[in-house]
């Protein structure tokens, strides 16, 4: 295989506020992530016309959607679109699923399409990422996991499953001296997902039912912005110090992350405690890995670190630490696991 040939197999992180997609050319991992969100306007031809050179120029074929009388523009133009007109995005997901919304399956099949393109080949394995049910809320996932199935099967592809947390494990985890072994948490935009892993064995995966859309949605009021679109483009463009903040936009946003990461750890806490049958017995310290597009705030691993230090868990902590890519571990991860299931078919 030349290093600009994909090798068969891909990594896809169905994520709330992004959708990652990842191959495999020769040595490197490209990654394609696009935002998972769309704006409704008025049909306007001018716009439309803007829209689809635009379009154009990214090679991408669609610039924009029509449903009715309506036009739909995705990733983010709609959030640009939004945020001027103080209005709010829409998301083919809520919190870590498929969106009963109209039109959401449909606009969720361009976005993926945008992320990963069709298969190479008839039946080439597609490693999504699905998160756990939450234990705080009921959401259903089988829905969600059987629009997938369908949408990349559309693409030719065979899909399968993985659990968001477990990717992480497999993406970061991997190294000789961690072997497989470790805990992980993917602060998300609509879920957090983790799992405790124990030599390449999933052993507890697990979801909370808040990310980072749900700071956007309680902060932004205080904020004395007019949207949550205008608090999720104000803290992706300003450089915001969770520990420091500054000004009462940033005091707002700093309050609900220290309530999230708070309430996020202790929950898992209280969950490893209970299941502690279920919990390995690991012969040495281990990581915990923190992931997500929520998670590059500054000062939030510290924030992470300080709520590990509150509890007592039931095996030891070496270290918290980030991954190497927090807005593309769950992907790369995915990734991991649709290679291993190509060479199997060799085997």
């Amino acid at each position: 295989m030349s290093k600009d040939e994909a090798a068969p197999g891909v990594g896809l992180d169905v994520g709330t506020a992004f959708i990652v997609g990842a191959r495999q050319h020769g040595d490197k991992i490209n990654l394609r992530s696009v935002r998972n969100a769309y704006f409704s306007m008025a049909q306007n031809k001018i716009m439309q016309e803007m829209l689809s050179r635009a379009g154009a120029k990214e090679g991408e074929n669609v610039g924009y959607l029509e449903f009715g009388d309506k036009i739909v523009v995705i990733g983010d133009k709609a959030l640009a679109y939004a945020s001027s007109t103080h209005g709010d995005t829409c998301r083919p997901m809520k919190k870590g699923v498929m969106s009963p919304d109209d039109h959401a399956e449909a606009i969720m099949a361009v976005i993926i399409e945008k992320a990963i393109g069709k298969a190479q080949f008839k039946g080439e394995v597609c490693r999504f990422s699905v998160p756990a049910e939450p234990f705080d809320e009921e959401i259903d996932i089988i829905f969600h996991e059987g629009i997938m199935t369908a949408i990349l099967s559309e693409l030719g592809y065979t899909p399968k499953p993985l659990n968001e947390g477990e990717a992480v494990c497999y993406s970061e985890l991997s190294s000789d001296e961690d072997r497989l072994s470790g805990g992980a948490f993917s602060f998300g935009g609509g879920q957090s997902n983790g799992c405790v892993i124990f030599e390449g064995r999933p052993v507890i995966n697990f979801s909370v039912a808040r990310g980072g859309d749900w700071i956007d949605e309680k902060s932004f009021k205080h904020a004395r912005m007019r949207s949550a679109a205008e608090m999720t483009q104000f803290k992706e463009t300003h450089a915001v110090d969770l520990l420091n903040p500054n000004g009462r936009d940033e005091a707002a946003l700093s309050l609900y992350y220290k309530h999230h990461v708070s309430y996020v750890v202790g929950a898992v806490v209280d969950l490893l405690n209970r299941e502690g049958a279920k919990v390995p017995a690991f012969d040495k310290p281990v990581r915990w890995i923190v992931s997500g597009g929520t998670s590059l705030a500054k000062g939030f691993l510290e924030l992470c670190r300080q709520e590990f230090a509150k509890h007592k868990l039931p095996f030891t902590l070496k270290s918290v630490d980030h991954a190497s890519d927090p807005l593309k571990s769950t992907a790369k991860g995915c990734l991991i696991a649709a290679r291993l299931d190509e060479d199997s078919k060799k085997s």
